[in-house]
């Protein structure tokens, strides 16, 4: 398998991103482009010039700064983060894994992101399943040894 380019890692993170954004030199949204998956109604203009760790859950902006710094340390390699991407007037961040790529040459980040909330429904919907046997267990349990009494 052949190296892979700089150009062809941003092209394969953008391909793969729901949304995507490219960062200036302050760390800003300087443009942003939005796939056609479920994110494809977030506010630009709100977005577009705003601190990128603005956009960032609370609980999460020590994990994306660390990977934003490792990013920057180390240009045309892609360093993965998870975090609640906060989007418009929403309340509850959306769950995102991005992949953060500096450029050496001009000085900016480009950030892919992809949207992480049919699979945190698809776990949920594991998790509830997985509750509702092991109740159906335990009531066959105590159904049997009521049987057993008898």
């Amino acid at each position: 398998m052949s190296s892979s380019t700089p150009s062809s890692v941003k092209t394969l993170l953008n391909s793969l991103s729901d949304v995507s954004f490219v960062l200036n030199e302050s760390m800003s949204v300087q443009s942003m482009s939005v796939g056609s998956g479920v994110l494809r109604n977030l506010p630009r203009d709100d977005m577009i010039g705003r601190r990128w760790l603005d956009l960032v859950r609370e609980s999460d902006k020590a994990i994306v700064s660390e990977a934003l710094q490792t990013a920057l340390a180390t240009p045309e390699q892609a360093h993965r983060a998870d975090a609640g991407l906060l989007v418009g007037s929403e309340t509850e961040p959306v769950p995102v894994t991005c992949w953060l790529c500096a450029c050496a040459e001009t000085q900016t980040v480009a950030v892919a992101c992809v949207d992480l909330r049919g699979e945190t429904s698809l776990r949920q919907q594991l998790v509830n399943a997985q509750r509702t046997l092991e109740q159906d267990y335990w009531s066959n349990r105590r159904l049997e040894a009521r049987y057993r009494r008898m």
